[in-house]
């Protein structure tokens, strides 16, 4: 007996594209012969059979992406304290069996193991795949799988609310992975006040659990840290912090570098609010966009009436010998089942030309969520969410129709 692995996945890949398995065999002629394909998640506990027909005479060709996505779960990182391992729920792994069965009886033939995290590339990027474009790596400066533009080194700037997530997320392996995060804090004048320090509690990651890994750098996760977790200054920011250098410290190889991000704290724009709104990307990494602007706020009110009954007679009538006039009484509608639902309509600035291309991750986006005030976190259906391009003066802006999904209820009357 004899199995040949022909096509199987790299050892890290994007759960939501396809993940092909190609073999042949020499025992295809055997009677009722079939591909015996198990795919055993081992750290889950669960495991799958199928028996699978031969084509091309000895070939078998089998995508495992529904099975594998049954497992993978896209991870809101909300309220973080420090580092967290999101691995077994963003990132799993997969033990394949293919062996062959004929005679009534399974015969062994041969197995490998690979991992898949919440990813779906566009077929442009799975022609060029290579896993260090996605796990910690000395080839470029943004090691973390959010879209953010550039990094200090090319000017880039990310700015956010005084209180608000930038959750950023990370791939690592036992040689490629993070160390510690430093804090440097400046004043509004690019004075230096501060530096703090927050190491990883597991490098290099013992197992997957710290393969998939997340860090809220915000000003709510900073604010939230608690304060075993950090060396240096603490609490990290102070009232007169204006922006901040996020530097990413990770052992790569044999080597070592620093991947820094800017983070300026921006409360409002011109006039308006500034109002985050939070998007799972292809990466599998939640990236948002802050539309800083007059919003247009409206209400769906709907409510159900009946008549009311009147409780005396109506008209003019007379008592003995007396004449009494009494105007007719209207019969009152009444109020019950009193409700209504918010509608947010958001602009954005004037897109750049980096963000007319990550906006598309938005558009195209499963899992949608706004964090209007600090703890304030709703998830909104795809289908409640609109979007439109507008140009304006040679100038991109996105609008987005916003409907909230939530009921609330008012009193009857």
């Amino acid at each position: 007996m004899a199995i040949t692995i022909l096509k199987k996945p790299l050892n890290i890949v994007p759960a939501y594209n396809d993940i092909e398995i190609q073999a042949s065999t020499t025992q295809h002629a055997q009677p009722n012969f079939k591909f015996k394909v198990t795919v055993d998640f081992p750290a889950l506990g669960y495991s799958h059979i199928y028996y699978v027909s031969a084509v091309e005479t000895d070939k078998l060709y089998f995508n495992l992406v529904d099975i594998v996505t049954k497992y993978i779960r896209n991870y809101a990182p909300q309220e973080l304290d420090g580092f967290l391992g999101t691995g077994n729920i963003e990132l799993i792994s997969v033990t394949v069996y293919v062996d062959e069965y004929y005679s009534g009886a399974s015969h062994t033939g041969t197995s490998f193991t690979f991992k898949a995290w919440n990813g779906a590339l566009t077929k442009d990027e799975r022609g060029v795949y290579a896993i260090n474009n996605y796990i910690i790596n000395t080839g470029r400066n943004n090691i973390w799988l959010n879209q953010i533009e550039g990094g200090l080194v090319s000017g880039g700037e990310v700015r956010i609310k005084s209180n608000q997530d930038l959750v950023l997320r990370f791939l690592q392996t036992t040689s490629n992975y993070i160390n510690t995060v430093t804090i440097e804090t400046y004043d509004s004048s690019g004075g230096f006040i501060s530096t703090s320090y927050i190491a990883s509690p597991d490098a290099p990651p013992s197992n997957i659990d710290f393969e998939s890994v997340v860090i809220d750098v915000g000003t709510n996760g900073l604010n939230r840290i608690s304060s075993g977790k950090v060396t240096g200054t603490f609490p990290i920011l102070s009232s007169t912090v204006a922006y901040y250098l996020v530097y990413v410290g990770c052992t790569v190889g044999a080597g070592s570098q620093n991947s820094i991000l800017k983070v300026t704290i921006d409360d409002f724009a011109p006039s308006g609010d500034n109002l985050p709104l939070f998007y799972l990307s292809r990466f599998g990494a939640f990236d948002f966009h802050n539309f800083t602007g007059n919003h247009v706020k409206t209400l769906n009110a709907e409510r159900s009436m009946f008549a009311g009954l009147n409780n005396y007679f109506q008209g003019s009538h007379t008592e003995g010998s007396t004449y009494t006039p009494k105007p007719t009484q209207l019969i009152e509608d009444k109020v019950y089942n009193n409700t209504y639902k918010k509608n947010r309509s958001l602009q954005s600035q004037a897109l750049s030309e980096y963000d007319q291309n990550k906006l598309q991750d938005l558009i195209t986006s499963p899992v949608i969520y706004t964090n209007a005030d600090y703890n304030v976190y709703k998830f909104h259906a795809p289908s409640d969410v609109n979007y439109t391009i507008e140009n304006r003066a040679e100038m991109q802006f996105l609008k987005v129709n916003l409907k909230e999904g939530q009921t609330e209820r008012r009193q009857n009357g």
